[in-house]
């Protein structure tokens, strides 16, 4: 692979950093539930599988599932060493993010019902990324390989068939003044860089999508009475099965319309704080960049959270790259 100093287009970045992300944390996950594959929780998880695909024999499903992890453990290991070739241009390795970034995205859509939506779209977004049009001419310039002929080599380069000499690009410092001989400072950045309008739709489907499911928690915890909701799940196959009482359902509920709120702020906040930056404003990248940090704090310590923590990670990332604080202090 050709060393070159080409900058790597925010598209490859952002593809990268959520395979590389999604992929650790799925794998911190996976180590752990087979390192408590013996516990009494993943042996009741065991029989639930096993019922619900009404197989009798649970060992031979723990066995199938075990392997299966096993097998997962590899792809996934794959994907986070891939993510770091990939970023630096090799070629195989991105064939190989591609490879587990659609198997990632099956998984997510078959296991993660309706939450696994989000990964899912996440997932297909980074393989869009890593074959788009940027992407496949950097690609070929770290690699020394011809560009495809569907992208100009260079976006000071003339037209097909046009007889005018190429405009060489500015130098670092701006073209300097005919008159007085002073460096003339480079225009300012008006348009709205990739990683900008990255941060935009990633904010906006997460914060949005987690804002609508902690209010709807939050309206069901206010509106329908507490003796109901536990009722509920006292009727509940897995509480008998894990053997909670009605003080453990009651504080479970308690917790959780905690944790809601919380989630609604942030997410409020994000929403208002990605308004904000899109409309130019210091203090929604600040405020945002906060928000990200936290949502990754928060949603890492549950699985069904881990959608979310990637994307804060990567919208944190992303509000840091030198191409958004160009374009914001510009």
């Amino acid at each position: 692979m050709a060393s070159t100093k080409t900058p790597r287009p925010p598209a490859v970045s952002s593809a990268c950093l959520f395979v590389g992300i999604g992929s650790a944390l799925l794998l911190m996950y996976v180590v752990g539930w087979l390192s408590d594959w013996d516990s009494l929780e993943m042996q009741d998880a065991h029989g639930q599988i096993a019922d619900a695909l009404a197989i009798s024999d649970v060992d031979r499903v723990a066995d199938v599932l075990r392997y299966g992890l096993y097998v997962l453990v590899v792809v996934l290991v794959a994907g986070l060493v891939g993510a770091i070739y990939t970023a630096r241009g090799d070629l195989a390795s991105r064939v190989l993010v591609t490879i587990v970034a659609a198997v990632v995205a099956v998984l997510f859509v078959l296991s993660g019902g309706v939450f696994g939506l989000i990964p899912g779209a996440f997932s297909v977004a980074a393989i869009v990324q890593l074959w788009g049009r940027d992407a496949r001419r950097w690609f070929a310039l770290v690699n020394g390989r011809s560009v495809p002929s569907s992208t100009p080599s260079s976006p000071f380069a003339p037209p097909p068939g046009s007889s005018h000499p190429s405009i060489p690009p500015p130098p670092p410092g701006g073209y300097e003044s005919a008159s007085t001989g002073a460096p003339i400072p480079p225009p300012p950045m008006t348009r709205r860089p990739s990683s900008v309008r990255t941060t935009i739709v990633v904010t906006a489907i997460a914060s949005g999508l987690a804002l609508a499911g902690a209010l709807f928690y939050l309206a069901v915890f206010t509106l329908v009475p507490r003796d109901e909701l536990v009722d509920l799940q006292l009727d509940s196959p897995f509480t008998e099965m894990v053997g909670l009482t009605e003080g453990d359902i009651r504080q479970a509920l308690t917790t959780s319309a905690v944790f809601c709120g919380v989630t609604a702020i942030l997410a409020a906040a994000s929403l208002l704080a990605v308004w904000a930056l899109a409309l130019r404003k210091r203090a929604g990248h600040a405020v945002l960049f906060v928000c990200a940090v936290v949502s990754a704090a928060v949603g890492i310590f549950s699985l069904v959270g881990i959608p979310w923590a990637v994307a804060a990670v990567w919208v944190a990332i992303l509000l840091r790259r030198r191409d958004t604080l160009q374009w914001l202090h510009g």
